[in-house]
């Protein structure tokens, strides 16, 4: 059976309105590692919830398919995610991508996963003799380095005498050459 890794909230409430999305890390509730910011209590029954508000956690993540109002409290003015039972599978480390307005997530990292990958960038310059995947001549660090507070140079020096667009324009000069 696949899991869902994405999907969209039944409800979200709490979160910041100058900010579009987050990333969002599940914690068990009696979890004693310290809190961050990005930091979930993750409840799946009302009794979960009721210890992760006595806990005082800011935010919770609740999975469960009954109304939101039979398990947090009105008293509790803090960042609320709530999604259905299907994705019960997530766990403690789970690490979720989250945007406020349409509420859709996505599961970005499974801590009991054997799974996981992170692709860095698609702008390879190994050559490597056996790769199956062509050599990308545009730029793809808009979506790895958004432009809010990250610095991307311009460019990359490979033998310190040309950038890496440039070796690979030469390159491709000099196969289409012999």
């Amino acid at each position: 059976m696949t899991l869902p890794l994405y999907g969209t909230a039944s409800h979200s409430a709490g979160f910041r309105p100058d900010k579009a999305r987050s990333v969002i890390r599940l914690r068990v509730v009696d979890s004693s590692a310290e809190r961050q910011a990005a930091d979930f209590a993750l409840a799946k029954t009302p009794d979960e919830v009721l210890s992760a508000v006595e806990a005082d956690w800011p935010s919770i993540f609740v999975v469960s398919d009954d109304s939101l109002d039979n398990h947090v409290p009105g008293t509790f003015d803090g960042r609320v995610v709530a999604v259905p039972q299907k994705y019960g599978y997530l766990g403690d480390g789970d690490v979720v991508g989250f945007d406020h307005s349409s509420r859709k997530f996505r599961t970005l990292f499974r801590r009991n996963s054997a799974h996981n990958s992170f692709l860095v960038t698609e702008r390879c310059n190994n050559y490597c003799l056996m790769c199956s995947q062509r050599r990308r001549w545009v730029s793809d660090a808009g979506a790895f380095f958004p432009k809010r507070g990250f610095v991307m140079p311009n460019r990359i020096d490979i033998d310190h005498t040309h950038t890496a667009e440039q070796s690979l324009k030469r390159l491709g000069r000099d196969c289409a050459r012999s």
